[in-house]
């Protein structure tokens, strides 16, 4: 990646913070290709827009977290201005909890919405639902225990995928 110097890697930021904009220079010199902040930061509505312009003048992507208890009606006009939106359906601070597949249904009303955003999925994911979530439209799954607890984190990853992509 020509932003970064990641060995190519592709790197996004996710803020699960109050304040980001306090954060917003230091977060513009690692060079990611995206930060994703929440619709439930402080002042939201007013100021991601103003940190999105920000950042495209950066190339750096601009994405949207959604908590279980935000509806994408709510936040409308933030969701048409991100590049994605990430749906968060785990437990806030509790990495190895169970899916809230009940949080799927915010995908169509995402894509209605914006329909180019990329729509992530952050929270609870394992081979046991994955195909569920990506069945659902989701095309990006973010997994941590279920790789990171497991003995063999690279077949873990590989039947992640593989069970994604059916």
């Amino acid at each position: 990646n020509s932003r970064n110097d990641s060995g190519g890697l592709k790197i996004d930021l996710h803020l699960m913070m109050e304040r980001p904009i306090d954060w917003l220079d230091q977060l513009v010199s690692l060079s990611p290709d995206r930060i994703i902040m929440h619709a439930e930061s402080d002042q939201a509505d007013k100021l991601l827009p103003k940190i999105f312009d920000y950042l495209a003048k950066f190339q750096i992507g601009c994405g949207l977290a959604l908590l279980p208890r935000t509806a994408p009606a709510e936040v409308s006009e933030l969701i048409r201005l991100a590049d994605s939106v990430l749906i968060f359906g785990g437990r806030l601070g509790y990495q190895g909890g169970e899916a809230d597949l009940a949080q799927l249904e915010k995908v169509a009303q995402i894509k209605q919405i914006n329909p180019g955003a990329l729509v992530e999925w952050d929270g609870g994911a394992k081979p046991e639902n994955v195909a569920v979530i990506a069945g659902a439209g989701v095309m990006q799954i973010d997994v941590g225990s279920a790789i990171s607890y497991s003995a063999d984190a690279s077949g873990a990853y590989r039947e992640i995928v593989e069970l994604a992509n059916e």
